[in-house]
């Protein structure tokens, strides 16, 4: 009896890693044909501060350090997701950033979050934040 029980037991283990693999292999696929995962663009204008030109690179990416995901607990510089940063010489801030997961529950939060720490920032004119889902297609 202890024996038909460990070869049942063998048996519904051997199953449940069988269709966790499936699930495991057909997700991304799942996801990359998701049309419905779009990128979050929030545009603002800043005040220009008399005196002030356009801030450099790293001020802004200084900036940056202060945005915290909730969900990890650590600014988004050191988490990597920052794609591309554009300045002009006129002080407008392009921003784009790649989401670990397509789905992130806090996208809009952390876009609102970024653009206003970026508006705040002497000599900025105007930002633009894009928080894209990094799904490769």
């Amino acid at each position: 009896m202890k024996d038909r029980n460990a070869s049942l037991v063998r048996t519904l283990l051997i199953l449940i890693l069988l269709i966790a693999g499936i699930a495991i292999t057909l997700l991304p696929h799942w996801l990359r044909s998701t049309k419905n995962v779009q990128p979050v663009t929030l545009e603002a204008q800043g005040w220009a501060y008399t005196g002030a030109g356009a801030p450099d690179s790293l001020l802004i990416i200084h900036r940056l350090h202060r945005v915290i995901d909730p969900e990890l607990g650590t600014d988004l510089i050191n988490i990597g997701l920052l794609e591309t940063l554009r300045i002009d010489t006129a002080g407008n801030v392009r921003v784009v950033f790649n989401l670990t997961t397509p789905f992130c529950p806090y996208i809009k939060q952390l876009a609102k979050s970024t653009l206003d720490t970026l508006i705040a920032t002497p000599g900025v004119r105007r930002v633009t934040v894009t928080f894209a889902p990094n799904i490769r297609r």
